[in-house]
């Protein structure tokens, strides 16, 4: 009976102990969950076709600190475009404090790069500053194209100067964003780009209409830490929200691919990875447009891949070829483009209620094929039913071939609740009840004279 008493408070204190690990999953994030990014730039919409001498085209470019940190911010535009020279364009930024326009001079040297004047409140210099905690700048710009310019693919890039931050400095925004365009000649010329797709594609489905302010929002989740690089080009994406309601139509994001190695880039091949963890994400759960360089929007096909340990698909992989990107193009040296991508879930979606997360990249599959290997981060969004969710998504993506991290790979709506810290509590509860017997046993076969090691009973 003593023994039976002195274990009681410990198999209730691990009986206890069950729930109380159980429901810690997943309540506080450790030092490798997730960060979301801070910085946010929005640009007001231009016309995806311009005619070369036609007019001026105004735009305006907000950059935003969301976090909680001032971040170092040195802001810049650069033109970019297959043939754009510096008199092909005039680039324009309003004054506020005269309301007065003046021309920005572009760098051929630093490819047709500007910086922008800091006109923030912890100015640092002439064009750098501190952007402080839930602060913006808003810059008023318009161009104007000359008649002189040849048809072609051009855009312009708005973000912060990137680079490591120095001892003690304030991180760095770094985020870029762009709008592209294609510049028709004066004579109505056409750029000599891929052809529209034929006929064959009839049978797609239809593009959804793109979906209305109240349908989306927010700002999605970047894991950071998951890009890699090996050889390929830098790949970022922006514009990818935060939230989706299903049904409500399409929200459009951009992929950045910037030419960085010094080196001319051959067989590059664009793709988007899709992945919702554990919750089984299928092709027709979404759809996926490009939009190609001449100014259509056409299917995304999307295939599966089989995860090598689980034979279960895990992913969603969509390639970026022909008529959006033609395999034998080249990225020179030097040269930034992007690619505009949108995406819908049918109301009927099964993946309504769970996070999806997506990444660009080139080839990540075949590491040993040859060719540049590179990808984004991951962005994680999540798909509602009606409305903003209650809180930041909870999926901890991982790449193909990657093992998770102590974060956890799957959604956490799976929940299994056979963890580790269970199976050993329910072992130790197992050896407790085997000494419980082993000393009853021992107990009853002592003989009445026999003293108690323990003492007299209370």
């Amino acid at each position: 009976m003593r023994m039976l008493r002195r274990v009681s408070p410990l198999v209730l204190a691990l009986l206890l102990a069950v729930p109380t690990v159980q429901g810690a999953r997943g309540a506080t994030p450790g030092p490798d969950d997730p960060q979301v990014a801070a910085e946010r730039i929005e640009v007001s919409e231009v016309p995806h076709e311009l005619r070369a001498g036609a007019g001026t085209v105004e735009f305006t470019a907000t950059l935003r600190n969301t976090g909680g940190s001032p971040l170092l911010l040195e802001p810049y535009v650069t033109v970019f475009g297959d043939f754009i020279r510096p008199e092909h364009i005039l680039l324009e930024l309003l004054d506020p404090t005269t309301n007065r326009w003046g021309t920005l001079v572009l760098d051929p040297a630093r490819d047709l790069r500007v910086m922008l004047p800091y006109r923030g409140a912890e100015k640092l210099s002439g064009t750098s500053g501190r952007l402080a905690p839930n602060s913006t700048l808003a810059y008023r710009l318009r161009f104007t194209l000359a008649a002189s310019a040849p048809p072609q693919l051009a855009g312009i890039e708005i973000g912060g100067e990137a680079g490591p931050s120095a001892p003690g400095e304030d991180k760095r925004f770094g985020t870029f964003s762009d709008i592209e365009f294609v510049v028709v000649g004066a004579d109505g010329t056409r750029p000599a780009l891929p052809p529209p797709p034929d006929a064959s594609d009839a049978s797609d489905p239809p593009s959804a209409p793109d979906a209305g302010p109240a349908d989306f929002g927010g700002t999605a989740m970047r894991v950071a830490g998951v890009a890699a690089r090996n050889g390929g080009p830098a790949f970022d994406l922006t514009g990818v929200p935060g939230w989706i309601r299903a049904g409500a139509g399409a929200f459009e994001f951009h992929i950045a691919i910037s030419n960085d190695t010094g080196r001319t880039i051959d067989a590059l091949r664009p793709q988007l990875l899709f992945t919702s963890g554990g919750s089984g994400l299928a092709a027709e759960h979404l759809k996926v447009e490009a939009f190609t360089p001449l100014g259509h929007w056409t299917p995304v096909p999307l295939s599966h891949l089989i995860d090598v340990e689980t034979g279960r698909p895990g992913h969603l992989l969509g390639a970026l070829d022909s008529p959006v990107w033609e395999t034998e193009r080249h990225l020179p040296a030097g040269e930034f483009t992007t690619i505009k991508v949108r995406v819908w879930f049918p109301a009927e979606s099964p993946a309504t209620g769970h996070d999806v997360a997506v990444l660009a990249g080139t080839d990540f599959l075949n590491p040993a094929g040859g060719l540049p290997l590179s990808r984004s981060d991951f962005r994680v969004f999540r798909v509602t039913a009606a409305g903003a969710p209650d809180g930041p998504p909870r999926l901890r993506p991982v790449a193909p071939g990657e093992a998770p991290t102590k974060s956890g790979a799957a959604d956490t709506d799976d929940g299994d609740p056979f963890t580790f810290a269970t199976i050993a509590i329910w072992l130790a509860l197992g050896g407790v009840v085997v000494a419980v017997v082993y000393f009853a046993r021992r107990n009853r076969g002592r003989a009445p004279e026999d003293p108690d090691p323990y003492g007299p009973d209370a």
